[in-house]
């Protein structure tokens, strides 16, 4: 798990103040995980699955990893589940964990190269609209 000690004082005050921190509630973090691995994982392994149930069950997870796969699955979640946890849509949500995990991923939260590679990967993924100017591409 990535250490805050790397970072300047207000460097985690940005992160907190952008949500980083801040995971949603618990159904719909199980939901979204749930889903990664039903929908996404079967054609793109980029997780070892027991590792990731391992260290997500102890509380051990990286921020970064976590908020890429929040945003990587938000489409396949029902949307009732957003609306009963403060969010409006799943775009919205989607849009939130992408800026979070960018976030994280520019702050240099992370030093595991394997954890970086998988977020990058998972991040390449976000795709708002046709629209999007300032996505994953730019």
């Amino acid at each position: 798990m990535p250490s805050l000690e790397s970072l300047q004082p207000e460097e985690i005050e940005f992160l907190r103040w952008i949500g980083c921190f801040t995971l949603p509630p618990q159904p719909l973090q199980e939901a979204l995980i749930k889903a990664y691995f039903h929908y996404c994982h079967s054609f793109e392994p980029v997780l070892d699955p027991q590792e990731f149930f391992n260290a997500y069950s102890k509380g051990q997870l990286c921020l970064l990893l976590l908020w890429s796969v929040f945003m990587c699955v938000a489409t396949f979640v029902e949307d009732s589940l957003f609306l009963i946890n403060l969010f409006q849509y799943p775009l919205t949500f989607k849009r939130n964990a992408f800026q979070r995990a960018k976030t994280l991923y520019d702050a240099d939260y992370e030093k595991n190269k394997i954890t970086l590679i998988q977020t990058v990967f998972l991040m390449g993924h976000f795709y708002a609209d046709a629209e999007d100017r300032l996505g994953p591409w730019h």
